[in-house]
């Protein structure tokens, strides 16, 4: 789960990532940095663990505009950064003290500094849009949740998604649990209803399986 905190006080109690451990404990990362470990692996754990990231989902949802205003403003920074960079390139190589060295490594020099000093801005650039696109994803689980919990009454639910994809379908208890959704992107979620919609529509008449 990307962070949806809006302050560092959220930060502090904002679940990650909980990685269920061999030994059948959970370790909890915290958006803060902190790490809880063995945490035993119990029906209670499970559910108070469930209620958290629901509810943190629920207010980043219902913050996704905000987010989306800061994806946007990452974007305007991260083209300024890149124009001045390269203006600035532009200017030093065009410098008299310039013209006497190599322009082919001169070039290459000034190329490789503009692209070092764009990496920062590109990966809050990353960062920014890809926690929206997670809130675009749970938003549409959210908004078509018993459509997809039907999948398994429909032969061709799962038409389209890779063969990894249908293997985690078939391994999770509840695919579309918050802990699993790492595991699908939205376009996945959207084959899956599509699927649905196309069998109710069309009511086709399967071959029963014989025994």
């Amino acid at each position: 789960m990307k962070d949806y905190s809006l302050n560092e006080k959220e930060q502090q109690d904002f679940i990650l990532n909980v990685y269920q451990q061999d030994n059948n404990t959970y370790t909890i990362v915290f958006a803060d940095g902190r790490v809880f470990e063995n945490v035993e692996v119990c029906d209670e754990n499970f559910e108070k663990l469930t209620v958290a990231q629901e509810e943190q989902a629920k207010r980043g949802i219902q913050n996704i505009d905000h987010f989306r205003k800061v994806a946007t403003k990452s974007g305007i920074m991260t083209g300024f950064v890149g124009a001045l960079l390269a203006a600035g390139s532009v200017g030093i190589y065009s410098m008299p003290i310039m013209q006497s060295q190599d322009p082919i490594i001169l070039a290459s020099s000034l190329g490789m500094i503009t692209i070092l000093g764009t990496i920062p801005a590109f990966a809050k650039l990353k960062e920014d849009c890809d926690r929206v696109h997670e809130l675009e994803k749970l938003q549409y689980r959210d908004r078509h949740l018993d459509t997809l919990s039907s999948y398994s009454e429909y032969p061709n639910a799962l038409s389209g998604l890779s063969r990894e994809k249908k293997s985690m379908m078939g391994y999770f208890e509840d695919p579309f649990h918050i802990m699993n959704m790492d595991s699908f992107s939205e376009e996945d979620l959207r084959t899956i209803v599509s699927n649905i919609k196309k069998e109710k529509a069309y009511q086709f008449v399967y071959r029963k399986s014989e025994k």
